[in-house]
């Protein structure tokens, strides 16, 4: 019998929490082995990349430690192309990735985004913080920035 694997975004939000030092590494193993499906778009890797690089977060980390996560996100992520318009959440900028989940038919959209969270379902997406969907099983700051090695994605 076939499992249906679960299709998740992760919110750019977690993506810099993950380089600042939040233990993502139950979640990018089960990526990495193919357990769950990462969903992508071109919107949602250059909001990263624009976040990531603003001088206030970008002093927290190396620059190696960015372009390994976002080789990362590349080679593991389903890249959706993105046609659906969406005006939905309080912040219009977040309905990007409400059209990504429709497109990319997301199972989870995982956030730490209120206005996102707020709204709880979206079609077939449950929008969930990352401590929602791990159940509990995560910590806090496990991971220093500065131990940052892709055998760790």
């Amino acid at each position: 019998m076939l499992v249906k694997r679960n299709r998740l975004i992760i919110d750019t939000n977690l993506w810099i929490s993950y380089l600042l030092g939040l233990d993502l590494n139950n979640l990018t193993d089960s990526i990495r082995h193919r357990v769950v499906i990462l969903l992508s778009s071109k919107e949602l890797l250059f909001e990263f990349i624009q976040v990531a690089a603003r001088p206030k977060l970008s002093r927290y980390f190396q620059e190696r430690e960015l372009v390994e996560l976002i080789d990362f996100l590349k080679y593991f992520s389903e890249l959706i192309q993105v046609t659906s318009q969406v005006v939905i959440c309080r912040d219009p900028k977040d309905n990007f990735l409400l059209a990504l989940a429709l497109d990319g038919k997301a199972s989870h959209l995982l956030t730490g985004d209120h206005d996102l969270l707020s709204i709880h379902r979206f079609g077939q997406t449950s929008i969930l913080t990352i401590r929602e969907y791990m159940g509990g099983k995560m910590k806090p700051a496990g991971r220093q920035a500065s131990s940052f090695h892709p055998s760790t994605l």
